[in-house]
Parts: structure tokens; sequence; C-alpha cells
């Protein structure tokens, strides 16, 4: 393992230029073939492109102006859950199958933003982005890659307390930064317990405590950048808990540790996994793909720009590789199945 894989910036940053993603490579100009194929087919080429990958909102009648509009106003993708726990007990469906029918019913022509449940304790909609999905199996991998002390998962379980079956455990966790040399703390809470029935309503009422706060001092904000971002921009009526990276991250080293202690069985899983050829599609779509715009100056004069992809238009690109693969092959993450264990992709 190289040095390069366990530096932190490395690992985690983007190229942000246009010399970044086009030096050295040859460009390849996307005109009529579908976007999705022209990236997964891209190989090592800079694909440069004029599509508009964020749809038109029929609510306010125009473009959504602001990536993170419509990561919170577009199209989601529903997971149905039981209306009643009873009715859970007995059909224990996990969230799994209840994620691949819904992907499923994905077609490759939508754009959707997310995916969405809705508690059955709180009511309150949990919703998860695809990228925010890939961004923390990626901290989860680079836990495990990295010897360094501050930027290993920790999670610590407090489940001997009364009713914890039909509550759910609590983990008092802590996930490194991407950008900074700190560590997040927070709880998750209603974390399902393995092999008891009950697992299969608690998963729906999953959160956390603490994440959203932080300390702020003149040289120091220890807040969670997409938290507070998440707080401050375009907020929803309606309450919602959206996981973000380090969250998921937490929940999967939870999921490790669990299914070591449990003999190899396997825990509830929320967060779709993504398989080795989604974590490639999503690079390259980081890494080597452009999109034009035309700029109109104060004088009406136009200009061609170039800009990498922003996290909107990457999710909208996921949701239709996702069409384009079919569940199985792009969230189905499974060692025996592609030879891989999740934290030892080739992330980079």
């Amino acid at each position: 393992m190289t040095s390069k894989i366990l530096n932190k910036e490395n690992f985690f940053s983007y190229p942000t230029t246009v010399k970044a993603i086009t030096e050295g490579r040859t460009r390849i100009e996307h005109l009529g073939r579908d976007l999705v194929d022209v990236i997964a087919t891209a190989e090592d080429a800079a694909v440069i492109t004029g599509e508009r990958i964020i749809p038109y909102s029929k609510r306010m009648k125009e473009g959504y102006r602001h990536a993170q509009n419509f990561l919170k106003r577009g199209e989601e993708v529903y997971i149905p859950v039981p209306a009643r726990q009873e009715e859970a007990l007995r059909l224990q469906v996990g969230p799994g199958r209840r994620r691949l029918r819904a992907f499923e019913g994905v077609k490759p022509d939508e754009r959707k933003c997310g995916y969405v449940w809705r508690s059955m304790r709180d009511g309150v909609r949990r919703k998860v982005h695809l990228v925010d999905c890939i961004e923390g199996a990626k901290i989860f991998a680079f836990s495990h890659q990295t010897g360094i002390s501050d930027s290993v998962l920790a999670v610590k379980k407090y489940t001997h307390v009364g009713n914890v079956q039909e509550a759910g455990g609590a983990y008092d966790c802590r996930a490194p930064s991407r950008s900074r040399d700190l560590q997040f703390s927070f709880v998750l809470h209603s974390v399902p317990l393995l092999g008891t029935k009950e697992q299969h309503y608690v998963w729906t009422n999953l959160h956390s405590s603490g994440h959203g706060g932080g300390v702020v001092g003149k040289n120091l904000d220890t807040r969670c950048g997409s938290k507070q971002y998440d707080k401050l921009t375009f907020r929803s009526v309606v309450g919602e808990h959206v996981f973000c990276p380090h969250e998921i991250a937490a929940y999967l080293e939870i999921s490790r540790k669990a299914g070591k202690d449990g003999q190899g069985k396997i825990m509830l899983q929320p967060f779709a996994l993504p398989t080795p050829a989604t974590v490639e599609f999503y690079k390259r779509c980081r890494n080597q793909v452009l999109l034009r715009e035309i700029k109109r100056g104060p004088l009406g004069k136009e200009r061609k720009t170039h800009r990498p992809l922003n996290e909107a238009e990457l999710e909208v690109l996921l949701w239709r590789f996702t069409a384009r693969q079919g569940y199985v092959d792009s969230w189905y993450a499974s060692e025996s199945r592609h030879g891989q264990r999740l934290r030892d992709y080739h992330w980079n």
C-alpha cells in the first residue's frame, strides 16, 4: 500500500480546474450519445459535455438554480415501509430488499436526487444521497487503510439498557474529517440489533444527535460542513433527517463489528453499498468530466466556460447509471461476487 493512498489530502481530493482534468488526456466531445454510456466507456479520456444534467423544475417553472436546491426538492425514490410494527414483524423484509425493488423501478431518463423512507416511530423522513453513500464508504475504507490513529473510525455501543430490542442500540461514534485533522463526534440512535425480530422496524428510525453542532473559534470550526450547509440552505417546511458521509461511515463500522461478533451474520443495511463498477464510474465523473456552460456578460456578450460536475449533477448521473446497470450490479457490494471487500476497493 503506497503512502499516497494513505495521505488524506490525496485520498479525498478531486480536481477543481479545467487543467487538472484535461492535462495529458485526449478529449471526447459529448454530442448525441447517452452521457452515462460515454463516461462509462471513456477509459482515461476527458469528457466535455454541454448537457443540462439538472432537470427543469415543474413546480418552480424554471431550472433549479442551485445544486443544493435540487438535492432538497428534486424527485426522490421512495422506499416503502410497513404501516405497523406487526406487519414488519410478519413480513421480515429488510431495507436491502425494499431498496432493490425501489431502485429497479427507476428509469434511465429519470433524474433523482436521493432516496427516502419514513420512520415508523416518529414519522419523520430519512433521506440519503447516493453521492454520500459513496463518500461514506470511502471514509470507511480510508479508516481501514490508514495507520493514523485520528483517522480511524471508532464506535462504542450502549446496548445494555432496558427495552433496547424495541428501541434499538445507541452508539457513540467518532469519524475522521475528510479535509481537516480532526474527528467528528456524534451518537447514532435506533441502530437495529443483529438477530432480533424487532430490527425489521427499528432500522426505519435510525438517526443521529450531536453531529450538527460543534465548536467555532478564531482558528477552529469543528462543525460538519455537510450538516451545517444542509441546515442553512433552501430549508424544507417538512422535517427530515439527511444522513451525511460521516454517519454512513460510522454505521458501516458498526455493521463490520456486528458481523464479526455475530459469527458471519449480516446486519440490516439502510445505506446502498457501491460495487467496484459504481465506484469506477463515480471516479470518472469526478476526475474526467467537464460541463460546458454559456455565460452572458453584463453587455449581453456570451462566452463559454467549463467546470467540474457539482454534487447534484453527480447524484443525477449515479441514478442514471443505476438504471443502466441494475441494482445488483451497481449497489450490491459483495466480496464473493466482486472479489473485493468494500474497504479494499481502488478509491483513487
